[in-house]
C-alpha cells in the first residue's frame, strides 16, 4: 500500500550555524579553555517564520598566553586574551557580590523575622495584660518598639508580682532592671532576684526621696 504525502510541497530556505553557548572552563593551575557548542538554525520560510534548530559538535581553544590578541574583523579594534580576562573576572566578581548582598540580605530579613516571631510569642503569654498582639500588627514595628512594648509588659507583670503595698517601687527602677536583665528574664526566680536586688539598693533611693522633698 502506497501512503501519500499529504500536502507535500517544496520549500526554498536557508541555514547558518551559530555559537549558542561559551563555557569557560578556568580551574586552578590550568590554562583556562574556551568552550563554544554550536547549532545550525534551518529558516524554511521568511516569511511564515518556520524554522528548525539542530545541535552540533563545539569547538575548545586554550589560551596559553594571555598576551596574544582577537582582532576584530570588522572594526579592526583588538584586545588581547589577557584584556578579556580581566573583563570576565571584573563581572564575574560584581556577580558574586551582588549574590553576598542579596543572600546577607535574606538573612537579616529572615533573623529579623524570627526575633518579631519571639517577641510576638512572648507578647501574648497569658500571664501579661493588656491587648493581644498578631502578626499584622507587628510586621511594620522595629525590634527597638517591639522590645520597649516587651520591656512594659514585662514591668507590669513583675510590679503585679512583688508585694509592694506602698508603692516604694519606683517603676523607672523596674524598667532600668529588666532593660539591663533582659536576657535573664526566664529564670523562674527573676521576680524574687528582683525584689532581693531592689530592697540591697533601696537606700540609694530613699536618700534621694529625702533630699528631694527638703
Amino acid at each position: 500500500m502506497i501512503i501519500q504525502n499529504y500536502n507535500e510541497t517544496n520549500v526554498e530556505g536557508s541555514k547558518h550555524t551559530r555559537c549558542k553557548s561559551i563555557f569557560i572552563s578556568n580551574k586552578f593551575g590550568e590554562d583556562p579553555t574556551a568552550i563554544f557548542t554550536e547549532e545550525e538554525i534551518h529558516i524554511l520560510s521568511e516569511a511564515d517564520g518556520d524554522s528548525f534548530i539542530k545541535n552540533k559538535g563545539s569547538i575548545s581553544v586554550t589560551i596559553s598566553d594571555m598576551e596574544a590578541t582577537i582582532e576584530d574583523p570588522e572594526t579592526g579594534e583588538v584586545i588581547s586574551y589577557g584584556q578579556l580576562y580581566r573583563f570576565l573576572a571584573i563581572d564575574y566578581l560584581k556577580a558574586a557580590h551582588a549574590r553576598d548582598l542579596a543572600d546577607a540580605k535574606k538573612k537579616e530579613e529572615l533573623l529579623l523575622l524570627e526575633t518579631k516571631r519571639l517577641i510576638l510569642e512572648e507578647l501574648n503569654v497569658t500571664h501579661y495584660t493588656g491587648d493581644t498582639f498578631g502578626v499584622e500588627e507587628i510586621k511594620d514595628k522595629s525590634i527597638e518598639e517591639l522590645a520597649n512594648i516587651l520591656v512594659d509588659r514585662r514591668v507590669d507583670f513583675i510590679l503585679s508580682e512583688v508585694e509592694d503595698p506602698e508603692g516604694k517601687i519606683p517603676r523607672d527602677y523596674a524598667v532600668n532592671f529588666v532593660t539591663n536583665n533582659f536576657a535573664d528574664f526566664s529564670d523562674s526566680r527573676f521576680v524574687e532576684i528582683f525584689y532581693d536586688t531592689f530592697v540591697a539598693e533601696k537606700e540609694e533611693y530613699e536618700p534621694e526621696e529625702e533630699a528631694s522633698k527638703e
